[in-house]
């Protein structure tokens, strides 16, 4: 059950337990139940409209990136803000990741298509281990199986 669900299910006038006993019983903390959680401020909210407007024509702006151009725009704010916002608009940039197994051939054809066949192997495999050589036969001297 959800915490807001059982935090709801605690009765404050009730005659025979207390609220600390009820909060024990539906195992959560007396002070999850008193806390009232604050949203975000006017200000956070503005910052999070431009930081969206911006991301919308830069999907590739990071975090750094991203709080370098609204200190050019004249706001007052720092990566660790730029970032939590992000993650709570759930804002991912697009970047190009690192090669870090040495220089990568360019994806063609048919390694894609071998890439396929590897995934169809390995679903195979985890259901039925002898369902892939049935299928596609044996494979020797690294010949692809189409």
């Amino acid at each position: 059950m959800d915490r807001q669900v059982r935090r709801g299910m605690v009765e404050r006038g009730h005659p025979a337990l207390s609220i600390g006993a009820q909060c024990r019983l539906l195992s959560i903390s007396r002070s999850s139940f008193y806390h009232e959680p604050v949203g975000e401020t006017e200000q956070n909210l503005g910052l999070m409209q431009l930081i969206d407007k911006q991301f919308l024509d830069t999907p590739f702006y990071g975090v750094r990136q991203m709080a370098w151009h609204l200190r050019n725009e004249g706001h007052g704010v720092n990566p660790k803000r730029i970032r939590r916002l992000m993650r709570l608009m759930r804002l991912m940039p697009i970047y190009q990741t690192r090669r870090l197994s040495g220089e990568q051939p360019s994806l063609t054809r048919d390694r894609l298509v071998c890439s396929r066949i590897a995934g169809v192997f390995r679903a195979m495999l985890s259901k039925q281990p002898n369902a892939a050589f049935a299928k596609f036969g044996r494979v020797s001297g690294g010949e692809s199986p189409l």
